[in-house]
């Protein structure tokens, strides 16, 4: 998704194309200032881009400009796809003209805000964590510093299956073995019981 709209305004809308370099630059400078405040040794633009507000379209990007910080962890042990499983979901933001994404500095306190989207048919955009799955399968294996699984950090922070679950699952089921959601939504828990009734 990312790709598609870089190449796609790169090569048939040269205004468009400034708008997402616009954006690209200033969540690089937002990233970097994130990664400062929390006092982080090691800056992992992915990582922290997996925590954040971050337009869909350019993390789907960026986990192609850095796709050697897909399995790579942080100080903490962790994977974008653990990071992502345990940050809060944001939504979605629009790049079309009905709803152009922005991005400014000239409040200290808002650095990112978006306009109403008004097309109610625009496709529905995949998850942060379908985003970094895609990009790479094999990170649902990976565990964390305490030995979790993402799926399981997932359900403890409490996603659902449309925030991104069910590709969590999907990619390695067996991680359930581990994980029996507690305190989820009934359709989180009614899905992961479709889907693998034995565990429970």
């Amino acid at each position: 998704f990312g790709q598609d709209v870089l190449e796609t305004t790169m090569h048939t809308d040269a205004i468009a194309f400034v708008h997402v370099a616009d954006a690209w630059t200033k969540t690089l400078l937002m990233l970097k200032a994130m990664h400062e405040l929390k006092k982080e040794k090691t800056f992992l633009e992915l990582h922290t881009a997996a925590a954040m507000d971050c337009p869909r379209a350019l993390l789907k990007a960026m986990t192609i400009v850095y796709h050697n910080q897909l399995l790579q962890k942080d100080e903490f042990g962790r994977t974008p796809l653990l990071v992502a499983a345990e940050a809060p979901v944001y939504k979605s933001h629009d790049f079309s003209t009905q709803g152009q994404y922005h991005m400014h500095d000239d409040d200290d306190d808002v650095l990112m805000q978006t306009t109403t989207t008004t097309n109610n048919n625009m496709e529905e955009e995949p998850s942060v964590l379908e985003i970094i799955l895609q990009a790479c399968p094999q990170a649902a294996k990976m565990r964390d510093a305490k030995g979790r699984l993402p799926l399981r950090v997932a359900l403890e922070a409490g996603k659902t299956w449309t925030d991104g679950l069910e590709q969590v699952f999907v990619a390695h089921t067996h991680a359930l073995d581990e994980a029996v959601p507690r305190g989820n939504d009934l359709n989180t828990i009614f899905e992961l019981l479709r889907s693998h009734p034995v565990l429970f």
